[in-house]
């Protein structure tokens, strides 16, 4: 339960960082309350969903050396976006970006909290 908190701790920051830094031309999060909603919904989506679509796109996947793995990723970040009332994306190509650095970060916090049972 502590690693699935601080999980969702840095995927909300990268959120509200991403919006912030980007003064919204990358990702609009009109309150404090949507950005908490949206890192929430990220994670139950790429935890439920995620690995079930990666794996039955896996072919497809290694076919095009991880890029379907990306889009995946942007899907999941438009359907997160989707279900959350106060964030919006502006663009495909700003909202490749901000899913890069949010899955960046997600992935700094798997490691962080994977290293700690060591």
């Amino acid at each position: 339960m502590v690693r699935f908190v601080i999980r969702m701790l840095i995927s909300g920051a990268a959120v509200f960082g991403v919006a912030y830094f980007s003064n919204g031309s990358l990702l609009v999060v009109e309150s404090l309350i949507a950005g908490v909603i949206f890192a929430l919904v990220l994670g139950v989506v790429n935890g439920i969903l995620r690995p079930i679509v990666q794996l039955l796109a896996l072919p497809l996947s290694i076919l095009t050396l991880g890029i379907v793995a990306l889009l995946i990723n942007l899907g999941f970040f438009y359907l997160a976006a989707a279900l959350t009332p106060g964030v919006r994306t502006v663009g495909f190509w700003q909202s490749v970006l901000a899913a890069l650095i949010v899955a960046f970060f997600n992935s700094i916090a798997a490691w962080i909290t994977e290293r700690g049972d060591e």
